[in-house]
């Protein structure tokens, strides 16, 4: 219709521009105002087109917008939960960072792999086997940590199998899509390595303790005021820690400390204290005393926190693990963000160690201060927190340890070989030396015996010798008496006095 209107105008403009022309107008002006009005028109065309256009699209924008806000809504339900300004543990976000943490530092694993023996080692047989492509160079020669599985139960009641006991240390020997060979590093249970009865699991790392981790199993909260301490230590006892297991006797002063160890974890000092006097009397160690390392006291902001505190660390996890030494997170996905720190609000609680929270003198002599003399707060009970267990640094230890004592032990045996030798050494010249003595003393009895003859002999010389002396003498005097006669008979003329 719009075309049919422009057309018609068209044509009653070209009819009087023409008319005009023959009177009045010159028909450049009749050419140029025709020219003017198609220019015109396709202008307003172009116009109603862009438009049209335009309307659709802020339509179209309008529609976007609405189910952008509607997307953004499901996101926000799906990641912080219903109604939560932070994200919840029902949240996607609080699902994935649960998930995150209980997987933080570990590794590749292979579940439930049956086990059978090869002369030393063991072949271990994927539930399913690997992509050929997956299956060439990609375990040879790492080192792995095998558990065997048992039942557990779950909390609701189900029951599975879950690794349950550390087998030991382990080298893959030899690959296949449907296998791995398994040679022994390090053995911590020989029995279950001999005769396989269990169905394995390897582990790329060595699982992390956890402070929750019995608690967990058992669907226990220690938060909830039916928590009972006498059954979680039975269960301890029985199902996890037997004496027998970790090399103890049943009724001994450090079995009892390592049950308290675990039994009394994350309770406040009141409740640990108010159940050993209630059972006071089936006790060994009269008393529970954690390191101060291992207790935390709960501290109430009154205001603002004064400072700032580090918590995130560069470092590298192959080295430096999950945390450094003071506690700062490694792995970037435990980060804080920003400048790596945090601050605290007013009514905010926080658990400070004991050192800390005490003060203390470090060995250069710096002193730190009570943290209620560095931070506005309200001290409020003492929770014990066990320390746990950095179970890759205490097997790579123990193996360095068996490496020095065998280190050790081959330098004793070959000392101790050498001292043999040089012990039947000494022997055969104590043996000569002996033999020595004995001709010594034979030769020392023939010379005292020579010495005898001899001395028999000078002293019979030596009588001869005196009395030869004594007749010399006699001779002499006779001699002299002879001569001096024969002077006074005039015989002898000589007067020469030489005898």
């Amino acid at each position: 219709m719009s075309y049919a209107i422009i057309g018609i105008a068209f044509l009653l403009l070209v009819f009087f521009a023409v008319v005009a022309a023959r009177n009045t107008w010159h028909w450049v002006n009749s050419v140029f105002l025709i020219l003017t009005f198609i220019v015109g028109v396709g202008a307003l065309v172009s116009m109603s087109k862009v438009y049209k256009e335009r309307t659709a699209d802020m339509k179209a924008a309008e529609r976007t917008k609405d189910q952008k806000e509607a997307n953004q809504s499901a996101a926000r339900l799906a990641v912080f939960g219903p109604d939560n300004i932070i994200y919840g543990p029902e949240s996607l976000r609080g699902r994935t960072e649960e998930l995150n943490l209980a997987l933080a530092g570990r590794g590749r694993v292979w579940q439930h792999g049956q086990v059978e023996a090869k002369g030393n080692n063991r072949i271990f047989k994927f539930p399913a086997a690997r992509p050929a492509d997956q299956a060439v160079g990609a375990m040879q020669d790492i080192l792995l940590h095998a558990f065997m599985d048992g039942p557990v139960t779950l909390p609701g009641g189900e029951v599975v199998d879950a690794p349950v006991r550390y087998i030991g240390t382990v080298s893959v020997a030899n690959e296949a899509p449907a296998s791995v060979e398994l040679e022994p590093v390090f053995l911590a249970d020989e029995t279950e390595f001999t005769k396989p009865s269990a169905t394995w699991t390897l582990f790329e790392k060595m699982p992390a303790d956890r402070n929750d981790a019995f608690h967990r199993v058992e669907g226990m909260n220690i938060k909830d005021e039916a928590f009972d301490i006498t059954d979680y230590r039975n269960r301890l006892m029985t199902n996890y820690m037997p004496a027998g297991l970790v090399g103890l006797a049943a009724d001994s002063p450090g079995y009892e400390e390592l049950i308290d160890s675990y039994a009394f974890d994350g309770l406040s000092r009141g409740q640990w204290e108010n159940w050993i006097e209630a059972n006071r009397d089936s006790r060994i160690n009269p008393r529970f005393e954690p390191s101060p390392e291992e207790v935390f006291v709960e501290y109430k902001f009154n205001k603002k926190s004064n400072s700032a505190y580090q918590v995130d660390a560069d470092g590298n996890l192959e080295t430096d693990g999950l945390f450094t030494p003071l506690g700062h997170a490694v792995r970037i996905d435990l980060h804080v963000g920003g400048p790596g720190t945090i601050t605290f609000e007013k009514d905010q609680t926080v658990l400070v160690d004991q050192l800390n929270a005490d003060g203390y003198q470090r060995s250069d002599g710096t002193v730190v201060e009570p943290f209620a003399q560095r931070e506005d707060v309200t001290r409020g009970n003492e929770f014990y927190v066990r320390q746990k267990r950095d179970y890759p640094y205490l097997l790579s230890d123990l193996k360095q340890q068996t490496d020095r004592f065998d280190e050790v032990s081959k330098q004793i045996k070959n000392n101790n070989q050498i001292k043999a030798e040089f012990n039947n050494d000494t022997e055969a010249q104590i043996t000569e030396r002996m033999t020595l003595i004995e001709g010594l003393e034979k030769d020392k009895g023939n010379l005292q015996n020579d010495l005898k003859v001899i001395m028999v002999s000078r002293e019979k010389v030596e009588g001869e010798w005196t009395a030869l002396e004594q007749r010399i003498a006699t001779l002499k005097k006779q001699v002299a008496e002879q001569h001096a006669e024969l002077q006074k008979a005039g015989k002898v003329t000589n007067t020469s006095t030489k005898n």
